[in-house]
C-alpha cells in the first residue's frame, strides 16, 4: 500500500507515486525515538529499525571496478529489498558505476567500509525527467543521483562514499544565456500557477543541474555516516519530509551552489554530529520560492542542528532566501566553524517573498574567520533581481532570532540587520558574543524593532579599508595653541597666518587685532591668513580672536609679536653654538646645527625647539674614528635657550646613532624628551648620568678607533621644561653579543630607529629600535610620569619572526594602517603590530627612503612607496596593512632615494619616483613623465597654499610644472643651508605654526641661527592644523630619525579631493 507523506500530493503525478511508493505485505515497522531538547516544542523523531535482511547488488548483476554502468542491478536490488519488507540494499567494498539510483520504501542503501558508488556525468542516463525542484520552485529535472518520492523509512548508511563524476557537471556551474532563459522560464511557470507537470526543464542547454540526494515528500529518513566527494547541485536536499536524522556524515562539495544540508518545507529532524566542507552554504532552512511555496502552503519547522563542524563555507546556518512557505523553530547548538565562513547565522529573503522566519536559534559556538557573526538582509535578489519581473510582492515577516554564547576570532563585523522599512524585523536578541578582532564595523541595525545586545564584546577594532580608525575622543593629544605667526612679506606688507583647530565650531571667523586696533574681520569662508598692509619699523603684536555668529567666544585666542626689524620671510632663532673640541687622537672639531624636532615643553600650547648640534667630525657606522659629544639645546622661537644636554663621549656622533622623541608621552601638557644615553652623560641642570669616569671608546689605531663595542647603555626620559633626567634605565633593545648582529664592529648593531606610537589606540608610547641590517629588535615603553614601563618587545631572532630579519630601513613610518584604531610601525619591508607581533614581511630587504599616507582617495586603507637596497626589488607600491605589492619597479642597483608627492593635478591621487622608477609613476605605476632630472628625491612641503605639493631639496622650494614636465624654482632661502650632505635634509620641515601649510626650519651659513621660514603666499584653503592627526605629527616626531624623511598626513590630501576636505576634523 501506499505510504502516506505528511504533506497532500495535489497536483503531483499519479504515475511517480505509483512507480516509487509501492511495496510489499510486510509486518508492522518498528521504531525507536529520540528525545531532542530544543527551546520550543519538538515531538521525539522516529527512528525506523530496518528488517535484518541484506540484498548485495553483486547478487543482481552488479560488477564493481568502475567501468560496468550497475544503474538496473542496483534497482533490481532496491525492489526486491522492498518486495521483501525491507532490509539493506548492500555496495560491497569496492568501486562501482551507477547512473542514478531511486529508492523505495523501507529500504536503507548501505554503503560498506571502503565502498565507492561513482556516478556517470552523462545527462541522458539521469533521464527520464523526474519531479523535483530547482532552487525553490517545483518542476521535472533530471532525477537526482539519489532519489526518493513518497517514501516512508529510507535511509543511507555505512561508512562507504558517494562520488559523482564532476566533469560534465563542473561545466554547468556556468550560467551561460541560455540557462538563465531556462531560469527565467520556470521562474515565470512557478509565478503564474503552470501545472508542476508541464515545467519540463531537462534540456541539456539549461544546464539545470540534479541534486546529489533529493528526497521528496518522504517520512522517516536516515542518513549516517557516509562521505561525499563533490556534487553537481545542492547536495542533500530534504524536500517536504517529515521526520528525519542525518547524523555522522563527512560532507566535502566544492563547486558551484553546493551547499551541504538543504532542508525545504520539512519537519521534524536532527542533524547532528556532521562534518562540512562546503562551496555554498553548510545547513539550509529553506520554504519554498513565491507563488509555488504560497500554493503548498508548508512551512519548515523543528529542525535542530547540533555538534557539527563546518570547515569551510559561505553559511554555517542559513535562513532562506527560499523561505515563502515560513520557516520556524530552528535550533542549532555546540557547533563549530574553526576556519572561514562567511557568516555564521544568515536570514535572507526579498520583497518578493513573503511567509515568515520565526523563532530561529543559535548558542554556544566557536569560529575562526567571517564577514558577519549575525546578518538579517531583506534584500536578497542576487541573479534573480534584473532576470525576471516582480509578480506580486509579500513582505517577510522575521520574529525572534536570538544567538547566544558564540565566539570568533575576526569578523568584518558583529551584527548587521537590514530589515524592510514596509515590515520592520522585530526581537532580536544577541547576549554573550565576542569576537577577538573586528575589521569593519560593530553592528549595523536598519528597519529592526527592540533588539537586545548583552555582553556583546571584542578584543580589537581594525578596518584596514578605513585605516587609520583612531577614536578621537579617547586619544591623549597635545593641547595646541592658537599658533598666530606674523612674518614681514616686504617692507610694506606682513603675512598673518593662525590654526584652525578640530575644536573651533565650522562656522569660526576671526578678528584680528594689530597692537590692540582690529584691522580685519577674516570670514569662516577663507583661509586662516591675512595681509596686513604695514610698514612700521618697530615690534608689532598681532593677536586672533575667533567669532562665533558675530560674537568672540574667547577660546583659544592667540598673539604673536613681530619684532623691530624683522628679517623679510623667516624667523631668526639665533643660536649658543658650543665651542669649538679637539678629540683624543688631536682632531679639531666644530659644532653645526643639526637636526630638530618640536615640542610644546612648557605648557602653553605653543612649540619649541629641540636641536641636536653635530660635530663636524660625526661618522657614519661604516667609519673608524673620534667624535665629538653629541649635544642637545631647547629654544623659544625668540632664541631664548631654556637648557642644554650634554650626551657625553660614550654616544658616537652620526646620523645611525642618536633617536631623540620629543612628545608629551604623559599628557601633564609638557613635552619630553626619550632618548638613549650613556655613563657621562649631562642633563639639562648640569646632573652626570650613571660613572663621569666612564671611556668606552675604542683606542685602536686606525682599527675600531672611537667605536664604542662595550659599556652601559641607558634609556633616558628628560623633562621637556628643564632638561633634568627624570629616570633613567638600562637600555632595550640591549647590545649582547656584537656578533649577533651581523659584526665585530658595531657597525650593525648600533643602528638605532626611534618612534612615537599610540600602541594602545590611547597613549603615546615610545619605540626603541636596533638593527635592521641582520638582527632587527624593536621595544616598546609607556611613561606615566614617573618611570618607563615596557610594554613588549619584537625580535627577530624568534623562530617565528625570521623573516623580519633585515627588513628594516634607515627611517620608519607609524600609522593605524590596519584599522584597529592603534598605531602599528612600518619597518621599512615589514610591518610590526601594535601588539609586538609580526604583521606581514615583505622580503624586499633593507632601504633608504619610504612614504607612507593615503595615496587616493579612491583606494582602501594607507599604502607604502619604498626603495630597496638589494640591487633586485628597486622601487615598491604596497598595501600598507598587508603588504600587498601593488606595482613594483625592479632595478640591478642600489635604489637610495624615492618621492611620494601629489604635484600633478592632471593624475589621480599621489605620485611617486624614485633613482631607478624610469621616470614619474601615477598610483597605477603608469610612467606619466620619463624625465625625472629635475625632479627632488629628498624633501617635500605644502608651501604656497594650492592642494598640489611643492618639492624640497637643500635651499629651494620648487613645483611642478606638469604642462612642461619640469620642476620650476619657486622660492630660493638665501643665506640658510641644509644638512646630512647629499640629502640634503631641513633642520626640521613640517606644519610647525600659522595655517595647515608648512615651514622649513634651517640653519644660516655661519651656524648661528636658525631660520624658520613661513610661506607668505595667501590662501583660501581653510583646513584644520594637520597637527592634529596622528600620523602627521609623529612623522614630524619621528622625521630627525637617521635619514631623514618628509611628513605625511594618514588621509589623502590633494587637487583630487574636489573641496570634499574642507572642515575636515579630527576628532
Amino acid at each position: 500500500m501506499k505510504k502516506p507523506c505528511f504533506k497532500s500530493l495535489t497536483g503531483i503525478a499519479a504515475i511517480a507515486v505509483i512507480a516509487l511508493g509501492l511495496s510489499g505485505a510486510m509486518p508492522a515497522p518498528k521504531y525507536k525515538t529520540v528525545t531532542v531538547n530544543a527551546p520550543f516544542a519538538m515531538e521525539p523523531i522516529k527512528e525506523f529499525i530496518f528488517p535484518n535482511r541484506d540484498f548485495s547488488i553483486a547478487n543482481y548483476g552488479a560488477v564493481k571496478g568502475g567501468k560496468t554502468i550497475n544503474t538496473k542491478a542496483i534497482a533490481k536490488a532496491i525492489k526486491a529489498c522492498n518486495r521483501a519488507g525491507g532490509g539493506r540494499v548492500v555496495i560491497p567494498t569496492g568501486e562501482w558505476l551507477t547512473g542514478p539510483i531511486h529508492l523505495m520504501s523501507n529500504v536503507n542503501l548501505h554503503l560498506s567500509d571502503g565502498a565507492i558508488l561513482r556516478f556517470t556525468d552523462n545527462p541522458e542516463d539521469y533521464l527520464p525527467a523526474v519531479m523535483t525542484s530547482w532552487e525553490g520552485m517545483e518542476c521535472y529535472n533530471y532525477s537526482p543521483l539519489v532519489y526518493a518520492f513518497d517514501c516512508e523509512n529510507v535511509a543511507i548508511t555505512g561508512t562507504g562514499t558517494l562520488q559523482p563524476i564532476m566533469d560534465t557537471w563542473r561545466k554547468w556551474f556556468k550560467r551561460p544565456k541560455p540557462h538563465m532563459d531556462a531560469l527565467a522560464e520556470l521562474y515565470t511557470m512557478a509565478s503564474t500557477d503552470v501545472p508542476v507537470e508541464k515545467r519540463q526543464m531537462a534540456k541539456g542547454e539549461n544546464n539545470l543541474r540534479p541534486h546529489l540526494i533529493h528526497f521528496n515528500r518522504c517520512k522517516n529518513v536516515l542518513l549516517d555516516q557516509f562521505k561525499i566527494r563533490e556534487s553537481p547541485f545542492w547536495t542533500i536536499h530534504l524536500y517536504m519530509c517529515d521526520g528525519g536524522i542525518v547524523r555522522n556524515l563527512d560532507v566535502y562539495a566544492h563547486g558551484h551552489n553546493n551547499d551541504g544540508v538543504d532542508l525545504e518545507m520539512s519537519r521534524n529532524f536532527l542533524i547532528e554530529d556532521c562534518k562540512f566542507d562546503q562551496g555554498d552554504d553548510a545547513v539550509v532552512i529553506k520554504a519554498g520560492r513565491n507563488q509555488d511555496a504560497w500554493r503548498l502552503d508548508t512551512p519548515c519547522e523543528n529542525i535542530v542542528i547540533r555538534n557539527c563542524d563546518i570547515i569551510k563555507g559561505h553559511t554555517l546556518l542559513g535562513i532562506g532566501s527560499e523561505m515563502s512557505g515560513g520557516i520556524r523553530n530552528v535550533y542549532m547548538h555546540d557547533c563549530a566553524a574553526p576556519d572561514s565562513v562567511f557568516r555564521l547565522f544568515f536570514a535572507k529573503t526579498n520583497h518578493r517573498r513573503g511567509g515568515f522566519i520565526e523563532n530561529i536559534h543559535m548558542e554556544n559556538v566557536k569560529a575562526g574567520k567571517m564577514q558577519r557573526v549575525l546578518e538579517i538582509d531583506t534584500d536578497v535578489l542576487y541573479q534573480w533581481r534584473n532576470l525576471v519581473p516582480t509578480y506580486e510582492e509579500r513582505i517577510t515577516r522575521i520574529d525572534g532570532l536570538y544567538m547566544t554564547n558564540v565566539t570568533c576570532e575576526r569578523t568584518e563585523a558583529i551584527y548587521d540587520l537590514k530589515g524592510d522599512a514596509k515590515l520592520p524585523a522585530k526581537n532580536v536578541v544577541i547576549k554573550n558574543v565576542h569576537a577577538d578582532e573586528v575589521t569593519k564595523f560593530i553592528k549595523n541595525v536598519h528597519n529592526v524593532e527592540n533588539v537586545t545586545e548583552e555582553n556583546v564584546t571584542y578584543g580589537r577594532f581594525r578596518n584596514a579599508a578605513n585605516a587609520p580608525a583612531y577614536d578621537y575622543s579617547k586619544l591623549q593629544k597635545e593641547k595646541l595653541g592658537r599658533g598666530v605667526v606674523a612674518i614681514r612679506e616686504n617692507p610694506s606688507e606682513v603675512a598673518v597666518s593662525w590654526r584652525y583647530l578640530s575644536s573651533d565650531p565650522e562656522n569660526t571667523a576671526f578678528n584680528l587685532y594689530r597692537d590692540g586696533k582690529k584691522i580685519a574681520e577674516v570670514p569662516a569662508t577663507t583661509g586662516t591668513f591675512y595681509r596686513d598692509a604695514y610698514k612700521g619699523k618697530k615690534a608689532t603684536t598681532y593677536t586672533v580672536r575667533p567669532v562665533v555668529n558675530g560674537v568672540e567666544t574667547g577660546h583659544i585666542e592667540g598673539n604673536y609679536t613681530l619684532p623691530a626689524k624683522a628679517p623679510i620671510g623667516y624667523i631668526n632663532i639665533p643660536l649658543d653654538r658650543p665651542a669649538d673640541g679637539v678629540t683624543p687622537s688631536g682632531q679639531a672639531f666644530t659644532y653645526i646645527p643639526n637636526d630638530a624636532s618640536i615640542g610644546d615643553v612648557d605648557g602653553d600650547g605653543e612649540y619649541e625647539i629641540i636641536l641636536k648640534w653635530d660635530p663636524s667630525n660625526a661618522h657614519d657606522n661604516a667609519h673608524d674614528g673620534y667624535t665629538g659629544n653629541v649635544l642637545f639645546d631647547c629654544y623659544r622661537l625668540t632664541g631664548e635657550r631654556l637648557w642644554h644636554i650634554d650626551m657625553g663621549h660614550n654616544v658616537r656622533a652620526g646620523a645611525h646613532y642618536t633617536q631623540f622623541m620629543v612628545y608629551d608621552f604623559d599628557g601633564d601638557g609638557c613635552a619630553e624628551i626619550i632618548m638613549k644615553t650613556s655613563d657621562g652623560t649631562i642633563d639639562g641642570q648640569g646632573k652626570v648620568i650613571g660613572d663621569a669616569a666612564a671611556d668606552y671608546r675604542e683606542p685602536g689605531t686606525p682599527a675600531n678607533q672611537g667605536r664604542i663595542l662595550k659599556g652601559n647603555e641607558y634609556l633616558t626620559v628628560f623633562n621637556g621644561r628643564t632638561g633634568a633626567a627624570m629616570q633613567t634605565i638600562d637600555y632595550v633593545p640591549a647590545r649582547g653579543n656584537l656578533a649577533d648582529w651581523g659584526d665585530n664592529r658595531a657597525n650593525r648593531s648600533d643602528r638605532f630607529l626611534a618612534a612615537v606610537a599610540y600602541l594602545d589606540g590611547i597613549h603615546p608610547s615610545v619605540v626603541m629600535c636596533r638593527g635592521y641590517y641582520t638582527r632587527t629588535v624593536l621595544a616598546a615603553f609607556d611613561w606615566d610620569g614617573k618611570e618607563l614601563k615596557q610594554r613588549w618587545i619584537f625580535d627577530s631572532n624568534t623562530p617565528e619572526y625570521k623573516a623580519y630579519a633585515g627588513q628594516g630601513n634607515h627611517n620608519l613610518r607609524v600609522a593605524d594602517v590596519d584599522g584597529d584604531g592603534c598605531d602599528e610601525i612600518i619597518y621599512g619591508s615589514c610591518a610590526i603590530d601594535n601588539n609586538g607581533k609580526g604583521l606581514y614581511s615583505t622580503g624586499m630587504g633593507h632601504g633608504d627612503a619610504m612614504h607612507l599616507t593615503k595615496f587616493s582617495p579612491d583606494m582602501p586603507g594607507l599604502q607604502v612607496w619604498d626603495c630597496h637596497e638589494n640591487k633586485r626589488d628597486g622601487s615598491s607600491f604596497r598595501d600598507a596593512a598587508t603588504g600587498k605589492v601593488f606595482f613594483q619597479v625592479k632595478s640591478g642597483i642600489d635604489v637610495g632615494r624615492c618621492m611620494a608627492a601629489d604635484i600633478d593635478p592632471t593624475n589621480p591621487g599621489v605620485e611617486m619616483w624614485s633613482w631607478e622608477s624610469k621616470g614619474l609613476r601615477n598610483i597605477k605605476g603608469e610612467v606619466v613623465n620619463p624625465d625625472i632630472k629635475t625632479f627632488s628625491v629628498n624633501m617635500a612641503v605644502w608651501w604656497d597654499g594650492d592642494l598640489l605639493r611643492e618639492l624640497l631639496n637643500k635651499n629651494v622650494v620648487s613645483k611642478y610644472d606638469w604642462e612642461a614636465g619640469v620642476c620650476k624654482p619657486l622660492v630660493t632661502f638665501e643665506g640658510a643651508v641644509s644638512n646630512n650632505g647629499t640629502k640634503a635634509t631641513p633642520c626640521l620641515q613640517g606644519d610647525i605654526l600659522g595655517d595647515w601649510r608648512e615651514e622649513v626650519l634651517l640653519r644660516t651659513e655661519d651656524n648661528t641661527a636658525l631660520r624658520l621660514y613661513v610661506s607668505p603666499i595667501a590662501t583660501d584653503y581653510r583646513f584644520h592644523t594637520f597637527l592634529e592627526d596622528p600620523v602627521y605629527r609623529i612623522s614630524i616626531a619621528t622625521q630627525n630619525v637617521a635619514y631623514n624623511q618628509p611628513t605625511q598626513p594618514g588621509f589623502y590630501f590633494g587637487p583630487d579631493l574636489k573641496g570634499s576636505f574642507r572642515g575636515y576634523e579630527f576628532k
